[in-house]
Protein backbone atom coordinates (compact mmCIF):
# COMPACT_ATOMS: atom_id res chain seq x y z
CA UNK A 1 0.00 0.00 0.00
CA UNK A 2 1.70 3.26 -1.20
CA UNK A 3 1.97 5.82 1.79
CA UNK A 4 1.58 9.80 0.78
CA UNK A 5 4.71 11.56 0.96
CA UNK A 6 5.19 13.22 4.60
CA UNK A 7 4.80 16.81 4.12
CA UNK A 8 7.61 19.00 4.57
CA UNK A 9 8.48 21.32 7.39
CA UNK A 10 9.13 24.78 7.13
CA UNK A 11 12.55 25.62 5.59
CA UNK A 12 15.05 26.27 8.47
CA UNK A 13 15.69 29.97 8.70
CA UNK A 14 19.68 31.04 8.68
CA UNK A 15 21.54 33.75 8.37
CA UNK A 16 22.49 34.15 4.84
CA UNK A 17 26.47 34.72 3.95
CA UNK A 18 25.49 38.25 2.14
CA UNK A 19 24.57 39.55 5.37
CA UNK A 20 27.28 38.80 6.57
CA UNK A 21 29.49 39.59 4.57
CA UNK A 22 27.09 43.18 4.06
CA UNK A 23 28.17 43.31 7.49
CA UNK A 24 31.98 43.05 7.22
CA UNK A 25 32.75 45.06 4.00
CA UNK A 26 29.75 48.35 6.06
CA UNK A 27 31.93 48.07 9.39
CA UNK A 28 35.62 48.33 7.04
CA UNK A 29 35.99 51.72 7.74
CA UNK A 30 35.83 51.31 11.58
CA UNK A 31 39.55 49.49 10.44
CA UNK A 32 42.32 52.42 10.59
CA UNK A 33 44.13 52.11 7.41
CA UNK A 34 44.34 55.38 6.65
CA UNK A 35 48.38 55.56 8.56
CA UNK A 36 49.40 52.58 6.12
CA UNK A 37 47.12 53.44 2.96
CA UNK A 38 46.58 56.94 3.18
CA UNK A 39 43.76 58.14 0.51
CA UNK A 40 43.60 55.40 -1.12
CA UNK A 41 42.15 54.19 2.52
CA UNK A 42 39.28 56.95 1.99
CA UNK A 43 38.20 55.08 -1.52
CA UNK A 44 38.29 51.54 -0.24
CA UNK A 45 36.12 52.54 2.64
CA UNK A 46 33.38 54.49 0.19
CA UNK A 47 33.84 51.21 -2.51
CA UNK A 48 33.24 48.81 0.62
CA UNK A 49 30.57 50.69 1.95
CA UNK A 50 28.50 51.14 -1.48
CA UNK A 51 28.85 47.66 -1.63
CA UNK A 52 28.39 46.01 1.57
CA UNK A 53 24.57 48.76 1.30
CA UNK A 54 23.80 46.58 -1.87
CA UNK A 55 24.48 43.40 -0.14
CA UNK A 56 22.26 44.29 3.01
CA UNK A 57 19.65 45.73 0.61
CA UNK A 58 19.88 42.20 -1.40
CA UNK A 59 19.39 40.07 2.15
CA UNK A 60 16.28 42.67 2.68
CA UNK A 61 14.17 41.69 -0.16
CA UNK A 62 14.95 38.56 -0.41
CA UNK A 63 13.78 37.97 3.10
CA UNK A 64 10.05 39.29 2.19
CA UNK A 65 9.02 35.78 1.04
CA UNK A 66 8.72 34.47 4.68
CA UNK A 67 12.33 33.10 4.90
CA UNK A 68 14.81 35.35 7.31
CA UNK A 69 18.20 35.16 5.36
CA UNK A 70 19.49 37.28 7.91
CA UNK A 71 16.94 39.99 7.87
CA UNK A 72 18.42 41.75 11.20
CA UNK A 73 22.44 41.73 10.32
CA UNK A 74 21.08 43.46 7.07
CA UNK A 75 19.87 46.53 8.74
CA UNK A 76 22.94 46.51 11.27
CA UNK A 77 24.90 46.74 8.69
CA UNK A 78 22.18 49.69 6.86
CA UNK A 79 22.92 50.90 10.46
CA UNK A 80 27.03 51.21 9.84
CA UNK A 81 26.21 52.87 6.39
CA UNK A 82 24.00 55.44 8.08
CA UNK A 83 26.86 56.06 11.06
CA UNK A 84 29.41 56.46 8.80
CA UNK A 85 28.27 58.79 6.95
CA UNK A 86 26.34 61.12 9.32
CA UNK A 87 30.25 61.05 11.00
CA UNK A 88 32.00 62.26 7.67
CA UNK A 89 29.41 65.35 7.32
CA UNK A 90 29.49 66.23 10.64
CA UNK A 91 33.56 66.16 10.42
CA UNK A 92 33.46 67.84 7.30
CA UNK A 93 31.21 71.11 8.48
CA UNK A 94 33.47 71.14 11.67
CA UNK A 95 36.18 71.06 10.03
CA UNK A 96 35.26 73.72 7.44
CA UNK A 97 33.72 76.08 11.00
CA UNK A 98 36.98 75.67 12.34
CA UNK A 99 38.93 76.75 9.19
CA UNK A 100 36.79 80.01 8.71
CA UNK A 101 37.08 80.30 12.58
CA UNK A 102 40.60 80.75 12.58
CA UNK A 103 41.54 82.29 9.19
CA UNK A 104 40.99 85.93 9.82
CA UNK A 105 41.16 86.65 6.07
CA UNK A 106 37.54 84.73 6.11
CA UNK A 107 39.08 82.20 3.07
CA UNK A 108 38.97 78.33 3.66
CA UNK A 109 41.21 77.48 0.86
CA UNK A 110 44.74 76.35 1.42
CA UNK A 111 47.29 78.88 0.15
CA UNK A 112 51.10 78.13 -0.86
CA UNK A 113 52.95 80.51 1.55
CA UNK A 114 55.32 82.97 -0.68
CA UNK A 115 59.13 83.04 -1.01
CA UNK A 116 61.54 85.50 1.29
CA UNK A 117 59.75 84.68 4.49
CA UNK A 118 62.31 85.56 7.45
CA UNK A 119 62.24 84.92 10.84
CA UNK A 120 59.89 87.08 13.05
CA UNK A 121 57.20 87.87 9.57
CA UNK A 122 54.10 87.49 10.64
CA UNK A 123 51.19 85.55 8.71
CA UNK A 124 47.41 85.41 8.80
CA UNK A 125 47.17 81.73 9.38
CA UNK A 126 48.80 78.41 8.85
CA UNK A 127 45.63 77.84 6.15
CA UNK A 128 46.14 81.26 4.89
CA UNK A 129 49.95 82.39 4.90
CA UNK A 130 49.72 85.82 3.72
CA UNK A 131 52.15 88.44 5.24
CA UNK A 132 50.38 90.83 7.15
CA UNK A 133 51.79 93.08 10.08
CA UNK A 134 52.68 91.93 13.54
CA UNK A 135 50.34 94.56 14.60
CA UNK A 136 47.42 93.48 13.39
CA UNK A 137 45.76 89.83 14.41
CA UNK A 138 47.34 87.25 13.24
CA UNK A 139 47.45 83.21 13.78
CA UNK A 140 51.01 82.48 12.67
CA UNK A 141 54.66 84.05 13.11
CA UNK A 142 58.27 83.07 11.25
CA UNK A 143 60.34 81.22 13.54
CA UNK A 144 63.27 80.90 10.68
CA UNK A 145 64.30 79.21 7.15
CA UNK A 146 66.37 76.52 7.23
CA UNK A 147 68.23 74.58 4.21
CA UNK A 148 68.26 70.48 4.10
CA UNK A 149 70.16 68.43 2.12
CA UNK A 150 68.53 66.28 -0.70
CA UNK A 151 66.99 63.29 0.86
CA UNK A 152 68.34 59.61 -0.05
CA UNK A 153 65.61 57.17 -1.95
CA UNK A 154 63.84 56.55 1.65
CA UNK A 155 64.17 59.90 3.41
CA UNK A 156 61.08 61.71 3.85
CA UNK A 157 62.22 65.40 3.94
CA UNK A 158 58.93 66.58 5.82
CA UNK A 159 59.71 64.19 8.16
CA UNK A 160 63.08 66.56 8.76
CA UNK A 161 61.59 69.09 8.68
CA UNK A 162 59.21 68.29 11.53
CA UNK A 163 61.55 67.66 13.79
CA UNK A 164 63.62 70.45 12.85
CA UNK A 165 60.47 73.27 13.31
CA UNK A 166 59.41 71.18 16.38
CA UNK A 167 62.62 72.42 18.06
CA UNK A 168 63.00 75.71 16.70
CA UNK A 169 59.44 76.81 17.97
CA UNK A 170 59.88 75.37 21.54
CA UNK A 171 63.40 77.70 21.37
CA UNK A 172 60.97 80.62 19.35
CA UNK A 173 58.01 80.27 22.29
CA UNK A 174 60.39 79.08 25.63
CA UNK A 175 58.13 76.50 25.91
CA UNK A 176 58.79 72.55 26.25
CA UNK A 177 59.11 70.46 22.94
CA UNK A 178 55.79 68.34 24.05
CA UNK A 179 54.14 71.98 24.21
CA UNK A 180 54.83 72.64 20.71
CA UNK A 181 54.41 69.64 18.89
CA UNK A 182 50.68 71.36 18.66
CA UNK A 183 52.14 74.79 18.06
CA UNK A 184 54.07 74.42 14.61
CA UNK A 185 53.93 74.11 11.09
CA UNK A 186 56.35 74.23 8.19
CA UNK A 187 56.42 74.88 4.58
CA UNK A 188 59.16 73.42 2.24
CA UNK A 189 59.89 74.30 -1.50
CA UNK A 190 62.44 73.12 -4.40
CA UNK A 191 63.44 69.49 -4.88
CA UNK A 192 66.66 69.54 -3.04
CA UNK A 193 68.43 70.77 -1.16
CA UNK A 194 65.02 72.04 0.69
CA UNK A 195 64.32 75.60 1.48
CA UNK A 196 62.32 74.93 4.90
CA UNK A 197 60.09 77.96 6.63
CA UNK A 198 59.28 77.17 9.82
CA UNK A 199 55.98 78.58 11.79
CA UNK A 200 54.85 79.30 15.22
CA UNK A 201 50.82 79.01 15.25
CA UNK A 202 48.25 80.39 17.96
CA UNK A 203 44.86 79.01 18.30
CA UNK A 204 43.91 82.73 19.15
CA UNK A 205 44.41 86.04 17.06
CA UNK A 206 47.45 87.64 18.45
CA UNK A 207 48.30 91.39 18.26
CA UNK A 208 52.43 91.52 18.15
CA UNK A 209 55.00 89.22 18.74
CA UNK A 210 54.61 85.49 19.66
CA UNK A 211 58.15 85.39 20.65
CA UNK A 212 59.23 84.76 24.19
CA UNK A 213 62.22 87.50 25.60
CA UNK A 214 61.53 89.38 22.56
CA UNK A 215 64.21 91.95 22.01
Amino acid sequence: MDHPPAALGPQAERTSPLAWIALALTFAWVVPLGLVLGMLDSVLDLVCTLVGAALAVVVLLRSRHGIDHGRLVAWIALGSVAVHLALTLALGLITVLIFDDMDPSGDTEWASPPSGLVQGDCLLSELRPVPTSCEEPHLAEVVGTYSLPEAGWFDIPEDDADALCGNAVAEYLDITEDEAAWRYGFSISGDGPYEVSCWALSEVSVTGTMRANRP
